[in-house]
């Protein structure tokens, strides 16, 4: 998530403001994006942490200012108070990245993030008793923006007419607009590569976020570490919903785009069951909506999860198969206990001795590996006598049933003996003493 930040707030790009922006001044400016700004020298993960991002002019006035808060664990839904209060809450956004290296937890961890989201906006409802209109005001506003990208798209602007929702859209409505970034999307080939995942599979796990994008209203987007487009189309997609009309009516219009999986970009309100199926046309995406509803409310009662939910579902497409992978891996990533080998040299101290003595041992059969001149003398000598044997047994190998056999036979026995003894000699040799006087 620092990563994503730090990426969204260096990424830059001009435009020419509205002119009713700067009344001091009626030529029309160009403002920049600022620097990011460092909030702390380490950066360490907190469990709330907060950073912001200025939109400046040329002159370096600030027009607008985004602060970012980063909660790092769905186990510190205590903090979200400080950040959804009746002051904020009017212009909020949410973020949820998920990491597509990954790709077998991202069903958990969706779940784990949207119930949290889910939590925080009831105890907002539970602390706002008082004041039960501002959820509706927020899920009105929510659901126009939503059909209204979508009546955009079939209708001109002029003729102001509003579709009804899509079936499957927005059937959960919290008020608060939802962004989901799938990070690290480049890895996509290597998890193919390590894990044997088909292109049908990373089909899969795009219509997973897409039919549960759908559900809550939200656009979803892919990063990745090597292209930094996709930054500068969430950054216009984020000053297009929170920024005043009169600063984002010169930005360009974010673009849906499906095809290239890197770099994908579905704005809220674009995309339907029937764009979801056009992937694969054999995914029941009323099913796996339904299964999403069964597992979140399984979680509400903290029931334990049904096999017809979600999560068996996904498990069934989306398998982490460890016989795919490196025994490296594996242990890596707790599969497989991690061996850990004996320090080199303490291993050879506890053999010492061992090695000692079998320097000086040798086995009959390999001859001595650390000759001394004497025995090699000696095998010089045998070397001699073996490479030049009686030629006369040489013909007879190759007639075995012609006269004289038995005769050729007790000549190459006699002579494998002979070589037999005199190999026996030679590694018998003891290794002589040198005394120094």
């Amino acid at each position: 998530m620092a990563g994503f930040i730090d990426a969204l707030k260096t990424t830059k790009e001009k435009q020419r403001p509205p002119e009713n922006l700067r009344l001091a001044q009626p030529v029309p400016t160009t403002p920049t994006y600022s620097e990011p700004q460092e909030t702390s020298q380490h950066n360490v993960p907190l469990a709330l942490g907060y950073s912001y991002m200025d939109i400046k002019d040329d002159e370096n006035e600030v027009l607008m200012r985004l602060d970012m808060y980063q909660l790092t664990d769905p186990a510190y839904l205590s903090l979200l108070q400080f950040v959804l209060t009746r002051e904020k809450i009017d212009d909020l956004m949410v973020f949820i990245m998920l990491d597509m290296s990954r790709p077998w937890a991202l069903a958990e961890r969706l779940q784990d993030w949207l119930f949290l989201l889910h939590k925080a906006v009831v105890q907002f409802s539970n602390h706002e008793k008082d004041h039960p209109e501002v959820l509706d005001r927020l899920g009105q506003k929510l659901a126009h923006a939503v059909t209204s990208y979508a009546s955009h798209q079939m209708y001109s602007t002029s003729e102001k007419v509003l579709l009804p929702l899509a079936e499957g859209c927005l059937t959960t409505n919290y008020g608060l607009p939802v962004t989901l970034v799938g990070c690290k999307c480049d890895q996509q080939a290597a998890i193919q590569k390590t894990h044997g995942y088909k292109d049908e599979q990373l089909d899969y796990l795009q219509q997973v976020l897409r039919i549960v994008g759908l559900k809550y209203g939200a656009a979803i987007f892919y990063t990745s570490t090597s292209e930094p487009k996709p930054y500068l189309t969430i950054k216009n997609y984020l000053l297009h919903r929170l920024a005043p009309v009169s600063l984002t009516s010169t930005l360009p219009e974010l673009e849906p785009q499906v095809l290239e999986t890197d770099t994908l970009a579905i704005p809220s309100g674009w995309d339907s069951w029937g764009k979801i199926r056009i992937l694969q046309g054999d995914t029941d995406c009323g099913r796996l909506a339904q299964a999403w509803d069964m597992d979140m409310a399984s979680r509400q009662d903290q029931l334990p999860m049904s096999d017809d939910g979600f999560l068996c579902l996904f498990g069934e497409k989306i398998q982490d198969n460890p016989l795919d992978l490196q025994p490296t891996t594996l242990a890596q990533r707790g599969l497989l206990p991690l061996v850990i080998s004996e320090d080199e040299q303490m291993l050879y101290e506890r053999h010492f001795e061992t090695l000692q003595r079998g320097s000086y041992q040798q086995r009959p059969s390999q001859g001595n590996l650390y000759p001394t001149p004497s025995t090699l003398e000696q095998e010089q000598d045998c070397d001699t006598e073996v490479s030049t044997p009686n030629p006369s047994p040489t013909p007879n190998l190759a007639s075995a049933n012609t006269p004289g056999t038995n005769a050729s036979n007790e000549v190459l026995t006699n002579f494998f003996k002979s070589l037999l003894s005199k190999r026996s000699s030679v590694s018998s040799t003891t290794i002589p003493t040198h005394t120094t006087s």
